[in-house]
């Protein structure tokens, strides 16, 4: 800890009978740390420049594109490692599950088709149910009066036993 030899000018008589610290701050201690913490920040700045540049670098390596039907890269690493000379439509399938349609490939997982299928059996369902389906559009359809009028009389008698039950039970 600093003395009062330390100080540039010594402290006041007042200041010691009051009782404060009459000790100053080191002008080379101060000094020493400011120095110090402008070190380590740099280097700490520093060192997450180059952590950030190499994961960049390695990503931007190891980047490709997202369908490997299309990657010329890609098509040329796989023709180097197997020594063959495969076209991008002649590259091995990825493993099963396909969920997407490879063209030139099994139309089995073909939107399209898949809609129509879906819209297929729902016709189906609906028109068991004896609603009227456009098969256009599949958007209009025509609900029978029948389930019309069966919801309107349920929906009647609920009112009613929920009145009912509400002046049994004293509730205003």
């Amino acid at each position: 800890m600093a003395t009062d030899s330390d100080q540039l000018q010594a402290p006041l008589s007042e200041s010691r009978e009051a009782g404060y610290e009459t000790s100053g701050v080191s002008i080379k201690g101060l000094a020493i740390f400011l120095v110090c913490l402008v070190v380590a920040g740099a280097l700490i700045h520093l060192g997450s420049w180059v952590l950030i540049k190499a994961m960049v670098s390695h990503d931007e390596h190891e980047d490709r594109s997202s369908s490997a039907l299309t990657d010329a890269q890609y098509v040329d690493g796989f023709n180097r490692s197997h020594g063959s000379d495969v076209t991008p439509a002649g590259l091995p399938l990825p493993p099963p599950p396909r969920l997407q349609p490879t063209p030139g490939q099994d139309p089995q997982n073909n939107p399209a088709a898949d809609l129509e299928q879906m819209y297929e059996k729902e016709d189906a369902v609906f028109s068991r149910m004896g609603w009227k389906i456009d098969k256009e559009s599949h958007k209009q359809f025509g609900i029978p009066r029948s389930v019309i009028s069966q919801v309107i009389q349920d929906e009647s008698a609920r009112q009613t036993r929920n009145a009912a039950n509400e002046k049994g039970s004293g509730k205003p």
